[in-house]
């Protein structure tokens, strides 16, 4: 069940939000208005859309919208205080769960060193129509902030005690060489996909290249 709150009648209409989101107990409340889209992935990357009774955010209609989400019966609660266009909700909601989820699965395994994992995932996220620089960009990201693991500043990689944890199990696959040779590594898989070699190959070479 869908349940879509919106429409210029803001009290009466976020009263019924919180009547509704009363019934899931256990529940995380995100404030949008402070929301980063970096601590957004985040927050996308700790569950699956389905999995278990958690409150996350949707970016829509160029917005952060909360809703909540019931494993028993797959509630699903959209607020606004817009009207919302009918013609893109639904496809939004039906493909966000897989699309968004494998480049996380992708850039842990990649950052655990597993490079068949990693292999799997980026043809998942090539055939979900990810970009070749938002995939690089988001490998490059996950070693940035395993560098920061491994130099001992932990409290810069993320304010989630979870994401920091993650981060520095995968922290001990890697040293300062390897660190910097993977850098190199996306460099010039960065530079051979802008001079127009094929971007899959690229970046599965990429993965088998930083792995070893």
């Amino acid at each position: 069940m869908i349940h879509l709150i919106h429409g210029e009648d803001i009290t009466s209409s976020r009263t019924f939000l919180l009547r509704l989101v009363d019934r899931f107990a256990n529940r995380e409340v995100i404030d949008a208005r402070t929301l980063g889209k970096t601590e957004f992935w985040e927050k996308i990357a700790q569950g699956s859309l389905f999995t278990g009774k958690v409150a996350i955010i949707d970016w829509f209609e160029e917005k952060f919208l909360p809703f909540g989400v019931a494993d028993s019966d797959k509630e699903i609660i959209i607020w606004s205080s817009q009207s919302l266009k009918s013609t893109s909700w639904a496809d939004k909601i039906n493909h966000f769960p897989v699309r968004e989820i494998s480049i996380f699965k992708l850039v842990d395994a990649f950052g655990l060193r597993r490079a068949a994992l990693a292999q799997a995932f980026l043809e998942k996220t090539i055939y979900e129509k990810s970009a070749p620089e938002v995939i690089l960009s988001m490998l490059v990201r996950q070693l940035k902030l395993i560098s920061l693991s491994l130099s001992g500043e932990a409290l810069l990689v993320s304010k989630s005690d979870f994401v920091r944890k993650k981060i520095a199990d995968q922290a001990k696959a890697w040293n300062e060489k390897s660190l910097k040779r993977a850098f190199r590594i996306l460099l010039e898989t960065d530079l051979a996909i802008k001079n127009g070699l094929n971007s899959r190959l690229m970046l599965s070479l990429a993965i088998a290249k930083t792995s070893i």
